[in-house]
């Protein structure tokens, strides 16, 4: 009666400890590993009860015999049933045996466990890896460092640009003066004299931080005659120098561009200009409008300049020149070299030498003042 008691304890206590309980199944081989046939491969999972033993079986991909990467038979000969009380982590591993190569990221493993006739599957699926955290994995991230939405293929969605006018220096190139330079300078009205040459100098920015490259940048340089101004369609205006590409801008940096107009008794392809009027140089960045910008109406900004005929520039100026009586008059190059000299009699006769001049680049002196002079 006793054995018999203790065989009836002894089926009762193995039927209740053959519930296969296994959980949290993870692959602990590194992330970036490829696995070769022979190559370790490494595991842990979570087990409580009693078990005689257990076969573990781990695929990969999907449970076929030719995508078995390796097993386990944990304690086939039973010298001492396998006891958990309470979940205890198992870390173990095997060597594969699949006779090809397998790349853990971007896979699934499944853990297959037997036992008593009882199947228990886990899955582990194992994502590429996601350096910049954006969700979107690393072979589908064209910007794998740098977070972005999988909308944009995981890039940053840029800005867009935005081009405006930075600075503007105008610098007579004749007398070797800087008549204008905004913001940082004099801003007052220039004056544009008659056979000088003037440096048109335009900084031109993008000015938003993060945005995409703006390119082509073009610039336009335009001359207004009339009161109603440039881009006013009834505006009367005229060409005076292009450039279709100035280069392209990235976020938050500038470029400048630098046109060298000659002043003659017109500017550019305008009519002739009035001796003491004043006109509107303008500026147009983008004119074409190939830079889809985050503001369109920045893009044009004006210069209003005074036009004189008089082409001499005085160096220095300490008598009227009306008062001049017989002088000498002495002709030097731009390096200082004497060319030519005579003695005149009066305002008149100054003038015309300097009128019979061949072309060129003069200083000259008169005993009262000097000047320079361009012969074109």
């Amino acid at each position: 009666m006793k054995q018999l008691t203790f065989l009836v304890l002894l089926f009762i206590t193995i039927t209740v400890n053959s519930q296969i309980n296994i959980k949290n199944f993870k692959v602990t081989s590194n992330p970036n590993l490829t696995i070769e046939k022979g190559d370790r491969f490494d595991f842990k999972f979570d087990v409580q009860g009693t078990y005689h033993s257990l076969d573990l079986f781990v695929y990969f991909q999907s449970e076929s015999s030719s995508n078995l990467l390796g097993l386990i038979y944990w304690n086939r000969d039973r010298d001492n049933p396998l006891n958990f009380p309470s979940f205890t982590t198992k870390n173990t591993w095997f060597n594969s045996f699949l006779d090809r190569r397998v790349t853990i990221p971007g896979k699934k493993f499944i853990l297959v466990v037997k036992y008593n006739n009882q199947v228990k599957k886990l899955v582990y699926p194992i994502s590429q890896p996601d350096n910049d955290g954006d969700g979107v994995p690393n072979d589908s991230d064209n910007c794998p460092n740098v977070a972005g939405p999988a909308s944009n293929n995981g890039c940053p969605v840029l800005k867009k640009p935005n081009l405006k006018l930075k600075s503007l220096k105008v610098k007579n190139t004749t007398t070797n003066t800087l008549i204008f330079n905004f913001p940082n300078g004099n801003t007052n009205t220039p004056t544009l004299k008659k056979n000088n040459r003037y440096d048109f100098s335009i900084e031109v920015e993008n000015n938003v931080s993060g945005s995409t490259q703006a390119n082509p940048v073009s610039l336009d340089m335009l001359i207004n005659t009339s009161s109603i101004l440039y881009p006013d369609p009834r505006a009367r205006v005229f060409n005076v120098t292009t450039d279709s590409n100035i280069g392209s801008i990235s976020a938050s940096n500038s470029i400048t561009k630098t046109f060298n107009v000659f002043v003659s008794n017109t500017i550019g392809s305008s009519p002739t200009l009035s001796n003491g009027n004043g006109y509107t140089l303008s500026f147009d960045i983008d004119g074409k409008g190939k830079v889809d910008e985050s503001n369109e109406n920045d893009n044009i900004n004006q210069l209003q300049f005074v036009y004189s005929s008089s082409s001499r520039s005085g160096l220095v100026n300490i008598l009227d020149k009306s008062n001049l009586n017989s002088h000498e008059v002495s002709v030097f190059t731009i390096y200082g070299t004497l060319i030519n000299q005579k003695t005149v009699a009066t305002k008149d006769e100054e003038d015309k030498f300097i009128n019979s001049l061949p072309k060129g680049f003069y200083i000259v002196k008169n005993g009262i003042e000097t000047y320079k002079i361009v012969k074109e």
